[in-house]
């Protein structure tokens, strides 16, 4: 390929006899024998023979020229996905990719009222059905781990879950199960049993790694009926519902097989809208008062049919810029209380802005707190 080349720098001249001119016809020379030889094969070849000859320090250094850099290849829920699997494998978990098919007969108690989508030509006999959640497989999974010996199992996945056959009848949800212990079993006694509350974290540590509104989530207690019915609730922002959280209802576990409590979570991300620019997914401003915060407490008497939530919900749009964070930290039934009757008692905290409240300023937003606890709740101050 470069014998052109060899006979090039045979015939290149010299034009004089020095030792310096001498040096430069031997390294043509050795040039001519490693292109006849075949060590010289390619550009790559040639380009190193012409640098070991001038010298690395004869070449001088030049920076590469600086390009565009390419834009970003994954899309807004790409990311977001990728963020939400980080975060949850942070908190333990491990990440599994199953079927989009499912067993009829395992998913029919998680189809929420909807019809099934039946497969025409499964590719086996127990994957008959497109799934209608993302559990019925995660359970399989703990199963599986369960027979094993690994009783300590904690699961996730992102995925589709089908409530349709027409294209985008599918929600995008990140589901994740929990059974068996918080840890193997050490001296000073810190393992304990996962709860409802272990699911609940993990929903709203999901929905905050989403970009998703979980500070202003309220929780209701109409989870779908695979739910344990007293462990299990819905966060949800008005009608949109962000997650389901709870214990799985025994019944069901005892189709699949499982012995153990599990606990689960399914964030709806299709609920949870994506940044509208680059710009949106920046973290807000922090804005801290310079201000002593107020803490409050109040306790009220409403019907046992009331759910603490209401309450909360009441308290917080009581007055929405000084009121900063409501909390219950008791609920009591019994003596000196009505027949029916129960007190709720609520931790307030007011936020000042621009002035320190003054005795009358705090009494106003407790009667209006108040006021609104009658108004939407029948709720009477408990004396």
């Amino acid at each position: 390929m470069f014998k052109w080349l060899a006979d090039m720098l045979v015939k290149t001249p010299v034009q004089s006899s020095c030792s310096c001119c001498e040096g430069k016809k031997q390294r043509l020379q050795k040039m001519q024998e490693a292109i006849l030889s075949g060590d010289i094969e390619g550009e790559h070849d040639l380009v190193e023979e012409v640098v070991r000859m001038i010298g690395l320090d004869s070449i001088p250094a030049e920076s590469l020229p600086h390009g565009k850099f390419p834009k970003q290849v994954l899309s807004p829920a790409q990311r977001r996905a990728v963020t939400l699997k980080h975060e949850l494998a942070s908190r333990g978990m491990y990440e599994t990719v199953t079927w989009s098919f499912t067993d009829s007969n395992l998913a029919k108690d998680f189809r929420k009222g909807r019809e099934p989508v039946l497969l025409f030509n499964p590719i086996a006999a127990d994957l008959d059905e497109m799934r209608p959640s993302v559990l019925p497989n995660l359970l399989l999974a703990v199963k599986n781990n369960t027979a094993r010996g690994y009783g300590n199992v904690a699961l996730f996945e992102v995925g589709p879950e089908f409530y349709g056959r027409k294209p985008g009848e599918q929600n995008q949800v990140a589901a994740g199960v929990r059974c068996g212990m918080t840890a193997k079993k050490d001296w000073n006694g810190s393992a304990r049993a996962y709860d409802v509350f272990d699911a609940k974290a993990d929903a709203l540590a999901a929905i905050a790694a989403a970009n998703g509104p979980f500070e202003n989530a309220q929780i209701t207690l109409d989870a779908p009926a695979y739910y344990h019915p007293g462990r299990s609730g819905t966060l949800r922002l008005g009608k949109n519902v962000l997650a389901y959280f709870g214990e799985i209802h025994p019944g069901v576990l005892k189709k699949f097989g499982i012995k153990q409590r599990v606990m689960a979570f399914e964030v709806i991300l299709s609920n949870i809208p994506l940044p509208r620019s680059s710009n949106d997914k920046a973290k807000k401003k922090l804005e801290l008062s310079a201000f002593q915060p107020v803490d409050k407490d109040l306790a009220f008497v409403v019907d046992k049919t009331v759910p603490a939530v209401n309450l909360m919900t009441a308290a917080k749009t009581a007055d929405r810029e000084f009121i900063a964070d409501v909390r219950v930290f008791d609920v009591y039934e019994g003596e000196n209380l009505a027949e029916g009757k129960k007190s709720i008692a609520l931790a307030l905290t007011f936020q000042p802005k621009d002035k320190t409240f003054t005795d009358q300023d705090i009494e106003n937003l407790m009667n209006k707190v108040i006021q609104e606890m009658k108004k939407k709740c029948n709720a009477e101050l408990r004396q």
